[in-house]
């Protein structure tokens, strides 16, 4: 795709709190068109929260958004009603330590291959899993990504099947490698001007479904201009750096709680 000397701006925006926001849509539905959670979980991670969509840690903003940007460079331009949902997530709860993530199964195979590292620098270097009650969680020092209702068992046969590259994706007793911390440096570095672009907009990622009505294909991808990296949105006709609760005019009170540069 050939990119113009010119991207659409953006001015950054603070968001306003529960307490503060005037809108005609309650703030369950207000986080639902983020989210796609169920109502009920909607309503009870609400419980004693200042903002509609929670602003992670440091760390899990940087481990978010590595494991978003494989995401973007494995699924590419695809249909969400053929993956179960925008890069196979029906829904998603964010939390400011972890998020929970339901993906469809049958996408399970194809996010081991998004994030298994590969030293051509594809995938997720460093990254662990873990295996619990409710799920599989994914881990990253200080990150936490929980693949709920996705068994250790289900898991591990997902890894076999896709013949996962030995020195990524495994358990998370396993030390990091020899080289892993200095993949996982450079990732970090690679993405520290984007990092909290694309956690936000992982964390809404739902704001894409309304986008998707006339293509019917999400397409998101990351593009350097000027010496800067930018997250552009091209489901629709025209690419644009805005930011899905910009270009969607959605109510402030979804917006993030920090300026994204």
């Amino acid at each position: 795709m050939t990119h113009t000397d010119n991207l659409t701006p953006y001015t950054p925006w603070q968001q306003r709190g529960l307490r503060t926001t005037s809108t005609a849509i309650s703030p369950v539905a207000l986080r639902q068109m983020a989210t796609g959670e169920p109502e009920e979980t909607a309503r009870a991670e609400l419980t004693d929260l200042e903002h509609l969509i929670p602003m992670p840690t440091p760390e899990q903003v940087r481990g978010e958004a590595r494991i978003f940007h494989a995401l973007i460079a494995a699924y590419g331009r695809h249909r969400p009603t053929l993956t179960g949902g925008p890069f196979g997530i029906r829904s998603l709860t964010p939390r400011p330590d972890e998020l929970v993530v339901r993906i469809a199964p049958s996408q399970l195979e194809r996010w081991v291959d998004a994030l298994a590292y590969r030293e051509g620098g594809t995938g997720v270097a460093g990254l662990r899993w873990v295996g619990r009650r409710d799920g599989t969680t994914l881990t990253l020092p200080g990150t936490r990504v929980v693949l709920a209702d996705i068994s250790e068992t289900d898991w591990r046969a997902a890894l076999g099947r896709r013949s996962a590259d030995q020195s990524s994706l495994m358990p998370h007793w396993i030390p990091q490698l020899r080289r892993e911390p200095e993949y996982g440096a450079a990732q970090d570095a690679e993405l520290a001007g984007i990092a909290d672009h694309l956690c936000a907009t992982l964390r809404r990622i739902r704001l894409l479904d309304p986008l998707t009505r006339i293509s019917g294909h999400v397409h998101l991808f990351i593009s350097r201009h000027r010496g800067d990296l930018h997250l552009i949105e091209a489901c629709e006709a025209t690419p644009t750096v805005l930011p899905l609760w910009t270009s969607r005019s959605v109510p402030p009170a979804l917006w993030p709680a920090g300026p994204i540069p």
